[in-house]
């Protein structure tokens, strides 16, 4: 891959100068910037080799031209991430861009936080691919930045990089009150300083259950469904109500038993 631990190469399809901004703060990129979407078609041979993922806008794949460019993109690199971005879920011409492996979507509007684990997704899924067995010595670890499957970026609060109870609080749909109950905490405390190092451990629950959901449901919206849904294999409760009695660590459990195919 051409990007490495401390930057990757973007091919942005797009002109949001404020996206491109992001982008080169959250991964010390190198975006480029290409518009019109026939420019891709002159230009792969000294651009897609050099880049690690495609970014493209979907309101630039409104022509057939851009769409016919997007799938020899696809078809020259198909092992090449693309993220369609701010993606018309009722147009169906969707489908069939994304059934692609290395394809994938963010839906309107952006949500920065999941293009950010979007991309890590994509990413960690290449480096898997490459990834090939020595004799009973197993996989060699791939080249590059090793798989983020195990972080919910989403969770993380920027500036400190540190788990954060509000981020928590919005995701799982509990108040932070009740969130620093469940680690033993003052919550207003917790209210003042919701990434603080001492509440660490006890998020990384949190963060456990959101990762080994997001694997299993694919977004944000699946999560929460599964969560406020009574599960047999919980005793007919829901797992939220198992999280916020206390019991987070038998959600926890469960869902990495499916992750792994074992039965509950």
């Amino acid at each position: 891959m051409a990007g490495t631990a401390q930057g990757l190469t973007f091919l942005l399809v797009d002109d949001d100068l404020d996206l491109i901004r992001r982008l080169e703060s959250r991964w010390h990129s190198t975006s480029v910037y290409v518009r019109p979407p026939a420019l891709v078609n002159r230009e792969w041979a000294s651009t897609l080799g050099a880049v690690d993922m495609v970014l493209w806008d979907w309101s630039k794949l409104a022509s057939g031209e851009s769409r016919r460019a997007l799938r020899e993109v696809q078809v020259r690199q198909p092992d090449l991430p693309m993220l369609i971005l701010e993606a018309d879920l009722k147009d169906e011409s969707l489908a069939e861009i994304i059934e692609e492996p290395a394809t994938d979507f963010v839906r309107s509007p952006l949500d920065f936080e999941e293009l950010v684990y979007r991309v890590d997704r994509l990413l960690g899924a290449r480096q898997r691919e490459h990834r090939e067995p020595v004799g009973n010595q197993g996989p060699v670890p791939a080249v590059g930045n090793p798989p983020l499957e195990h972080v919910a970026f989403d969770l993380h609060n920027p500036e400190s990089g540190r788990l954060d109870a509000r981020r928590v609080s919005e995701l799982f749909g509990l108040p932070v009150r009740r969130i620093a109950m469940l680690l033993g905490r003052n919550p207003q405390t917790v209210s003042k300083t919701p990434d603080a190092p001492g509440l660490q451990k006890g998020l990384a629950l949190f963060e456990r259950i959101a990762t080994a959901l997001r694997h299993l449901v694919g977004t944000r919206e699946g999560l929460r469904i599964w969560l406020n849904v009574r599960n047999p294999q919980l005793d007919g409760k829901t797992p939220i109500e198992l999280l916020a009695s206390g019991q987070g660590e038998v959600v926890a459990e469960l869902l990495e038993d499916l992750l792994v195919g074992q039965p509950a």
